[in-house]
């Protein structure tokens, strides 16, 4: 091989060398996140409005509070001195403002977790007779994501018009189509 040639041959090689390092990077395409199911809702929707909601819970009292999820029915202006939230400032200044002769409020409560980045997420209300179903969904950190080490308590709390809730009413808590809990509150 001539030196010629074989100068061209090496000053092509090196071109292309040059050349791929200033393409960019092939990108991987990221795994579809399924998509989660919608739940089936039985009887009437009703619309409710979101008071707050917080991946932290309360602070203070989320050592004593319950692993397991549950719901709280506010009914009063009164039930806010035993409300779970009420070392909250914040919500329970939100809590305040609410007309309880025509709202009641719900507290759906994801239960104590070890670390933050955990969540609920109400997607409905629905109400068949007596019984007000509420449909939420619980969120968890994913894997490899960084959580701060420190217990939680998240939840969320919606108000609900008053109206057609008079008298005993069964509350229902209701995840990935399983009934969590059951409550039956007399709406005074």
């Amino acid at each position: 091989m001539s030196r010629v040639v074989f100068h061209k041959v090496l000053v092509a090689c090196l071109l292309i060398a040059l050349a791929a390092g200033c393409l960019p990077a092939p990108t991987e395409t990221p795994e579809a996140t399924p998509e989660k199911p919608t739940p089936v809702i039985e009887g009437t929707p009703l619309p409710f409005e979101t008071i707050d909601q917080s991946e932290y819970g309360p602070g203070g009292d989320s050592a004593y509070a319950s692993e397991q999820p549950w719901i709280e029915i506010l009914q009063q202006a009164g039930d806010l001195e035993t409300t779970y939230v009420k070392n909250s400032r914040n919500a329970l200044d939100l809590l305040k403002q609410i007309d309880f002769q025509s709202h009641i409020v719900i507290g759906v409560y994801q239960g104590r977790k070890p670390t933050n980045r955990y969540g609920v997420d109400i997607l409905a209300v629905s109400q068949m007779g007596e019984r007000i179903s509420i449909y939420a969904e619980f969120s968890a950190p994913e894997p490899g994501m960084t959580a701060a080490e420190f217990p939680t308590v998240p939840y969320q709390l919606i108000k609900l018009d008053r109206a057609g809730l008079a008298g005993s009413q069964i509350f229902e808590l209701i995840v990935e189509e399983t009934t969590i809990q059951r409550v039956e509150v007399t709406i005074e």
